[in-house]
């Protein structure tokens, strides 16, 4: 299993099923694959999900789907920040009644390999 590193206030949001879409400058190849979320810093897993879907960002999807991502930036500004927006589907949402704590790698960013834990 994966785990994808996410900053504590923006999963804090996904947790509480506000946020529902999560904006990167790529695809994954995690797709439909259940994934552990990690709060940033913490080296705790704090709930579970699954991507269900990745599809590049325009402005109409963008204007579509912007509020599932708790931000309200003109697409002129998502731009700004990446090359090409990718909106990542976060469906399947859990929780965690307690963090699981992990030992995080050194240079881990974005992703966090955690075959070393049972987590399934």
């Amino acid at each position: 299993m994966y785990g994808l590193i996410i900053k504590k206030h923006w999963l804090e949001k996904i947790l509480a099923g506000e946020k529902t879409l999560e904006i990167r400058s790529s695809r994954t190849s995690h797709t439909g694959e259940r994934i552990a979320l990690i709060e940033s810093g913490s080296s705790q897993i704090k709930g579970f999900c699954v991507i269900h879907g990745v599809e590049a960002l325009t402005e109409e999807k963008w204007e579509k789907k912007k509020a599932d991502h708790c931000v309200d930036i003109p697409f002129s500004k998502l731009l700004k920040r990446y090359r090409t927006p990718y909106a990542w589907e976060l469906t399947e949402i859990t929780a965690c009644d307690n963090p699981i704590p992990y030992s995080h790698p050194q240079g881990a960013v974005i992703w966090v390999r955690l075959d070393h834990l049972d987590l399934e």
